[in-house]
């Protein structure tokens, strides 16, 4: 069974630098942690895929379907792992992310997310 974690990113004090990196990312604490999310995606996979079922159900075969073939994330894409929402406003840009499953422990999972 399917799930998804959402996470928004700002910062407390109401005030971030801007990114320069991408036109997509309004703060660069958004860019970081996408950084952070791509670069440890296989490492999370742990605690969003707890049980070994988890990565039968994958098509690994299925060029469009990416979600648990490629590390990778788009805007609006539903078929990566790591979806951008919302990005053209900068206060609902917030990371879906796809790959996680109906087993695993929220706390686990967003312990693992934000970790990354």
């Amino acid at each position: 069974s399917g799930a998804q974690a959402h996470i928004s990113v700002h910062s407390t004090t109401g005030r971030s630098p801007l990114s320069n990196a991408h036109p997509t990312f309004h703060t660069t604490l958004e860019c970081q942690f996408l950084a952070g999310l791509v670069t440890h995606l296989s490492a999370v996979t742990v605690f969003v895929l707890p049980i070994p079922r988890c990565y039968t159900e994958i098509p690994a075969d299925d060029v469009f379907f990416a979600l648990g073939s490629w590390v990778s994330w788009g805007l609006d894409h539903r078929a990566v792992p790591v979806r951008i929402l919302h990005p053209s406003s900068p206060k609902s840009l917030h990371f879906e992310i796809r790959l996680v499953d109906g087993t695993a422990s929220p706390y686990l999972v967003l312990s693992g997310l934000l970790s990354a």
